[in-house]
């Protein structure tokens, strides 16, 4: 995904079931989406937005939502067993964590295979933030400073 361009909309499911549309109209979004091969990138990315998402004081300002990409486990027997591993990090993250059987976000967004991204789009629609791999000191910094200028502020 390059900075300044229209995010395309994906229909992808929690990992309870339900569909979600991203991104929202209006809504600012905060997506990190990983496989498990990139769960390691970006760590302290993840400590960062961590320390800004208060789920009640700034849920009107920015939707985080993690990604998993689980397309190269979408067979049998595989299946079952790494949608357990997405509930519980759920459940041990207290957050929803949406699942992408298909790779639909790799298509639509332009994302490549065994690397972390992390994408904040405006309420616009345009990304403001995009960055694959390993994080660098700069890219944490362009980070916080978009999210401090959507108006969020550390918890």
């Amino acid at each position: 995904m390059v900075v300044g361009q229209t995010l395309p909309a994906v229909t992808l499911l929690d990992d309870e079931g339900p569909s979600h549309v991203l991104p929202r109209a209006g809504q600012p979004l905060l997506v990190v989406y990983e496989d498990k091969d990139a769960s390691t990138q970006n760590v302290s990315v993840r400590q960062l937005i961590a320390t800004y998402h208060d789920p009640v004081g700034n849920r009107a300002r920015v939707d985080v939502w993690p990604i998993a990409d689980l397309s190269r486990w979408d067979f049998w027997p595989a299946r079952r067993p790494a949608l357990r591993h997405v509930r519980e990090s759920a459940a041990l993250a207290r957050s929803r964590i949406l699942v992408d059987w298909a790779g639909v976000c790799q298509k639509a967004w332009g994302l490549r295979r065994g690397l972390s991204a992390v994408l904040l789009v405006g309420s616009d629609g345009r990304v403001v933030f995009a960055a694959e791999g390993e994080e660098t000191p700069a890219q944490r910094a362009e980070l916080e400073k978009q999210l401090r200028a959507l108006g969020l502020a550390p918890k």
